[in-house]
């Protein structure tokens, strides 16, 4: 007689069936002792792992492989049921990640730590998709927070898999934050709402030539000199100020898309009481093509007016 039970043999005997056991049947009564094994699975930040993972059990000592799953009992515990006394092999795995821990039952509850974590990589980028340097970036999970410095040439973060608040912090203020899936290797571009201080320098000279301009007339006693420089202080502006943008709001929400010339870039920014984010969208080579072709003709017409006042 040989009995199975869940993949183990918990019975192998040999006996004679007599003649009078067809008449009387032979009973035989076998007891198992049964466990319930409980595992609490945590991350590298003490946390319940972010993503789906199921531990299962197997055992060298059984003599049909078999695979135990636990049942989950809350966001970071699973219990296993009906376990013979043997020696297990507990095995938690994610994507390249593997635990193995042996053990033998009964035994009390365990911990495990899963190790698993990805790199998250970050560039920080102003209101005009400009590279913005001096900031802070923040990854929150579970009550818990890490910072770090970005200087402008990238930031790696390694993280365990998990939902994230990112958050962008400049001068003590969020410029920028969302929310971030780790599920492997990311990487990221982070659209903030700071304004970056180009536009306004490029402004005060457009200004700067207007009064020259102005001035110039007024010394030459003819108009066309403040005409000229106001023609080109508009173009040279035109530049760094948005070529069209397009705005919608509601009660919860508020979004914004700008084409900007220099750099050239569409960026997309919305806006909720939980999420301040932005998004740069890529042109192909022939708009790109086209506007450098645009910028070229304005420096070109600059070039014939700027002449055309040295002649006269």
């Amino acid at each position: 007689l040989r009995v199975l039970y869940q993949g183990f043999e918990v019975k192998n005997e040999s006996f004679f069936l007599r003649f009078g056991r067809a008449v009387v049947p032979m009973k035989i009564v076998l007891e198992l002792d049964q466990y319930e094994w409980t595992v609490r699975l945590v991350d590298l930040w003490g946390l319940p792992p972010g993503v789906d993972i199921r531990p299962h059990l197997t055992s060298k000592e059984m003599d049909i492989p078999t695979v135990f799953f636990g049942v989950q009992r809350g966001n970071d515990t699973f219990l296993f049921t009906n376990l013979v006394p043997a020696k297990y092999l507990l095995q938690v795995s994610y994507k390249s990640f593997l635990v193995e821990q042996e053990f033998r039952i009964p035994t009390e509850e365990k911990s495990v730590v899963f190790p698993a974590e990805f790199p998250v990589s970050f560039r920080v980028l102003d209101s005009h998709g400009v590279s913005l340097d001096g900031v802070f970036i923040r990854l929150s999970r579970g009550g818990k927070t890490v910072d770090t410095l970005y200087n402008g040439s990238g930031s790696v973060i390694s993280v365990p898999p998990g939902v994230y608040r990112v958050s962008v912090i400049y001068a003590g203020t969020v410029i920028g934050q969302r929310s971030l899936d780790v599920v492997g290797e990311r990487s990221i571009d982070l659209i903030t709402t700071h304004e970056p201080i180009f536009p306004l320098v490029v402004l005060l000279i457009g200004i700067v030539l207007i009064l020259c301009g102005l001035c110039w007339s007024v010394i030459r006693k003819d108009l066309v000199y403040v005409l000229v420089f106001l023609v080109v202080s508009v173009a040279i502006v035109s530049l760094v100020c948005p070529w069209w943008s397009l705005q919608g709001v509601s009660s919860v929400i508020q979004t914004s898309s700008a084409l900007y010339l220099v750099p050239l870039d569409l960026v997309s920014m919305t806006s909720t009481s939980q999420v301040v984010a932005g998004e740069l969208s890529f042109f192909p080579d022939v708009f790109v093509t086209v506007m450098a072709i645009v910028v070229g003709m304005m420096v070109l017409g600059w070039c014939c007016l700027g002449g055309g006042l040295v002649v006269k």
